[in-house]
């Protein structure tokens, strides 16, 4: 082939870009709520019921202060945190499985122990 010549043969697939989506640099409690993600409610304690019990506080707080309560409910279940709950309890039915065994696997995502504080959090309030 000379240099002038165009190769006919599709060079690799491109890949589809996403977005680039990035937290706001100043955030009251309901946008805090509304970008929770797992490694934020993993740094509010070892223990992932007293991350709960912080983010209940949370919530309680910024209902009674700055918004509706259902406001701050919303916000928390459009949250990063809440879509890999959500998603991983998907994956369980989807796969039928068991929960325990869908999430047994990656380190990295959502523990059981985790989702069950969700759950009581999201009882609580």
């Amino acid at each position: 082939m000379s240099a002038y010549e165009i190769d006919s043969q599709p060079s690799a697939v491109k890949k589809i870009m996403q977005d680039v989506k990035s937290a706001p640099t100043e955030m009251g409690p309901m946008e805090e709520i509304g970008y929770l993600t797992l490694t934020d409610f993993r740094r509010l304690s070892d223990n992932p019921r007293s991350g709960q019990a912080f983010i209940a506080k949370i919530i309680q707080f910024a209902g009674r202060i700055f918004c509706s309560l259902y406001g701050c409910r919303r916000r928390l279940s459009l949250s990063p945190l809440y879509t890999d709950y959500i998603q991983s309890v998907c994956s369980s039915l989807a796969n039928r499985r068991t929960l325990a065994a869908v999430l047994a696997g990656d380190k990295k995502s959502i523990q059981l122990n985790e989702v069950e504080a969700l759950i009581e959090m999201e009882k609580e309030l």
